[in-house]
């Protein structure tokens, strides 16, 4: 359990990353959008390998933990993305598609919680 704080450091910072990098080309609503989709597949390929045993069977990769690190991840990208939402809904710009991105960015958590947290 003391390995998730820093597995979610290591995620955040390469989303940080690449939402600076995709900012400068295409701005902040099209970089959260193309950002958000991240921890959905991440989570869902995790947890295809998960599903299948195989991975498990190494004992290397600790697949809960990255599961528990992508959920935590997911949800600061939830408030990340409400933060941008009212941003835009305050200077009166798109925010229909920054709000779209932010329930893409909750799929992990729901998903978490509804069907896989017997792992």
């Amino acid at each position: 359990m003391d390995d998730l704080p820093f597995a979610v450091l290591i995620l955040l910072t390469s989303a940080a990353l690449s939402y600076a990098v995709l900012y400068t080309f295409y701005g902040w609503s099209r970089a959260f959008l193309a950002i958000c989709w991240v921890p959905v597949t991440l989570f869902l390929i995790t947890q295809a390998f998960v599903q299948t045993g195989y991975v498990n069977k190494s004992g290397v990769l600790n697949l809960a933990l990255l599961l528990d690190a992508i959920v935590w991840s997911s949800l600061v990208q939830v408030v990340v993305g409400i933060g941008l939402t009212i941003r835009a809904a305050l200077k009166k710009e798109d925010w229909i598609v920054v709000a779209i991105a932010t329930l893409v960015s909750s799929i992990p958590i729901f998903i978490d919680k509804a069907a896989f947290s017997g792992i």
